[in-house]
């Protein structure tokens, strides 16, 4: 009986250390977001000479671009690849890329950590060009802010987006945002109809790519609820964040990051028209490589007067 009670005492013990070490974690992460959200300043986020394009190079990247067996395409085949370098040398584009997914991998293996297995292809002119853009909240954590900035990563803001176009960079946006990785049920392709960096292509006269990335919505399964999404929407509004998110993955599919034509603003009477023409050749890219489009699950958030 002793032994028996001895050792139920230390698995008590155990159980109480480790729940106060995941609440003590959970309690930082929460506080130190919260802090981050309401009293950094963010403009210092916008210095765009961290990136290291050697690091974001590196032949070990190559490992997950193999695992995923990821691959770059573009709708108008090599010739609009061409086009893109092209236009690029003296003019400033914007990439939207859909879906979000859970954690935009197929975004960050295909614009950030693009590694050196298509080093001799002309696509890696446009990756070493660009700039992806981030939620805030990546940098209210002092060590991911670090390698996030180390990797080009930025601040997702107006300033930030309409710094790079003064540049003269290629913007990487993922439209859905938060929002959408609430939204990522295995199998499906919610497209959030956002027009906010639309607004700024459109005033800028900037050209704008869809991207659709095949089978990012299918590597995780993720669990939800009517509860869970209360939950997540208000953790949004109070430290920038949809916690706590519980799903299982990362399962191995194929990625393949496909381009779309550019979308030139000139050809549109107004903003209205120029979204129109951005999401309908977005739904005609997922509609033409996409194993299952029925999937789509398109999500009005401006509805047109």
């Amino acid at each position: 009986m002793y032994f028996v009670i001895l050792g139920l005492s230390i698995i008590l013990g155990i159980t109480i250390l480790l729940g106060t070490i995941f609440i003590s974690c959970i309690f930082g992460f929460v506080c130190g977001t919260w802090y981050g959200k309401y009293y950094h300043n963010q403009d210092e986020f916008l210095n765009t000479e961290y990136s290291n394009k050697t690091i974001r190079g590196l032949p070990f990247w190559n490992l997950f671009h193999k695992y995923f067996n990821l691959k770059y395409i573009h709708y108008g085949g090599q010739k609009g690849i061409d086009e893109i370098v092209e236009y690029n040398k003296n003019q400033a584009i914007i990439i939207g890329v859909h879906p979000h997914g859970l954690l935009t991998i197929g975004t960050v293996l295909g614009f950030v950590l693009f590694g050196s297995s298509h080093k001799k292809e002309k696509i890696i002119k446009i990756l070493k060009n660009t700039r992806i853009t981030a939620a805030n909240i990546i940098f209210n954590i002092h060590i991911i802010r670090d390698i996030a900035l180390l990797m080009g990563v930025m601040s997702v803001s107006k300033k930030s987006i309409e710094t790079q176009i003064l540049k003269k960079k290629i913007t990487v946006i993922v439209p859905d945002g938060l929002s959408g990785q609430m939204l990522n049920g295995y199998g499906k392709i919610p497209i959030i109809k956002r027009r906010g960096f639309l607004k700024i292509a459109f005033k800028k006269k900037v050209k704008v790519i869809p991207v659709f990335v095949k089978n990012e919505n299918k590597l995780f399964i993720q669990f939800t609820n009517y509860y869970l999404t209360k939950i997540q929407k208000q953790s949004i509004k109070y430290i920038g964040y949809p916690f706590p998110i519980f799903a299982f993955g990362p399962f191995r599919k194929n990625l393949s990051i496909i381009f779309g034509n550019m979308i030139d603003p000139h050809n549109s009477e107004n903003l209205s028209k120029f979204q129109d023409r951005y999401y309908a050749h977005l739904i005609e890219i997922i509609n033409k490589y996409d194993d299952n489009p029925e999937n789509i699950n398109i999500i009005e958030r401006y509805k047109q007067k």
